[in-house]
């Protein structure tokens, strides 16, 4: 499967692009895309939209099983952490680390197969 892209992106400052809080991520070839939209008011937003982003296509979790998709929260959550230096942050923003990050995440997972319950796709006549 491979689908046809094309990716835009502007920082909400364009004096500031690396305040970009937002994230993209595609496997053409897989039929997989991920968008993630960061919220502004939490702390590393743009890091975490990208972790999410990067992870719902190389290690797509299993939506349907409440223990995975746990698991796979946990670990994404792991790597945000994991990727800050506490001891470089500001004394107000150290409060706020505790609160986590937040994003929007919305992947598709594109397939030439018939649905999981055997209803076969729409064919093209």
């Amino acid at each position: 499967m491979f689908f046809e892209h094309r990716t835009f992106w502007l920082p909400k400052d364009i004096q500031q692009p690396q305040g970009y809080e937002d994230a993209f991520e595609l496997d053409p070839a897989g039929g997989k895309a991920a968008i993630c939209d960061g919220v502004a008011s939490s702390l590393f937003a743009g890091r975490w939209a990208a972790i999410l982003a990067q992870a719902a296509v190389k290690q797509t979790p299993q939506v349907r099983d409440p223990q995975q998709m746990e698991d796979w929260l946990r670990q994404q959550r792991e790597r945000w952490s994991a990727s800050i230096d506490e001891s470089g942050l500001a004394w107000h923003q150290k409060p706020k680390l505790l609160e986590g990050a937040s994003s929007t995440l919305l992947w598709i997972e594109l397939s030439g197969k018939d649905a999981p319950d055997g209803t076969p796709r729409p064919r093209r006549l």
